[in-house]
């Protein structure tokens, strides 16, 4: 009857504790604390003196901006990188680059312009599925607005520069407090319109 309900207990507690189920790598980025800016700037084309941190990068067609941001306690540890459509740098250097960002996607095959279907395929139910309104932001709300988001993502952003568009963001992470890995995919009409993937929320 104990190994029964030890087994039990132990089941319960499996079930409730969530692990990380999002993307670990996204184009040549990949969250395994071992991701050097170095690597980074060698397959983008940008070296480090002339690129404070975040590094920002335009496509050179203009079809995809992509930042990375090193870790602070590890400078030349890539903890973050953030990829859309749209400019997701504000008021800083943004630097050319002939990589194909567009073409950049997770290793389940999702990048901009993916199904939101096809997310929820591959990486089961979001952590959160928060919606994004232009409406004022409450204090115990499950929603943001074009702004607050944008404060969060763009790096440089101030009040009155351009938001990012989408309806609600898909936010991945572990219940784990020793696994810092997370993603968010922002969705506009049913399609992925940006992908961040961090190894230090």
């Amino acid at each position: 009857m104990k190994n029964i309900l030890l087994t039990l207990l132990f089941s319960i507690t499996g079930v409730s504790a969530q692990e990380y189920s999002g993307p670990k790598c996204l184009g040549s980025y990949c969250m395994n604390r071992n991701a050097s800016t170095r690597s980074m700037f060698n397959r983008i084309g940008v070296q480090r003196q002339s690129a404070p941190n975040p590094y920002c990068y335009v496509e050179e067609n203009g079809a995809a901006f992509l930042y990375f941001e090193a870790i602070d306690s590890e400078p030349h540890i890539v903890g973050d990188v953030f990829l859309s459509p749209s400019p997701n740098c504000a008021h800083m250097r943004v630097h050319r680059t002939s990589a194909e960002l567009r073409s950049w996607k997770t290793r389940e095959g999702i990048g901009l312009g993916s199904a939101e279907a096809d997310v929820l395929k591959a990486y089961g139910n979001p952590t959160s599925n928060i919606m994004i309104t232009a409406g004022s932001q409450g204090a115990r709300s499950q929603t943001d607005t074009p702004d607050s988001i944008s404060m969060l993502r763009i790096r440089g952003f101030r009040t009155g520069d351009r938001s990012l568009v989408a309806d609600r963001r898909l936010f991945y992470r572990s219940e784990n407090v020793d696994d810092p890995s997370a993603a968010e995919f922002g969705i506009h009409d049913g399609k992925v319109v940006w992908i961040f993937l961090s190894d230090n929320e």
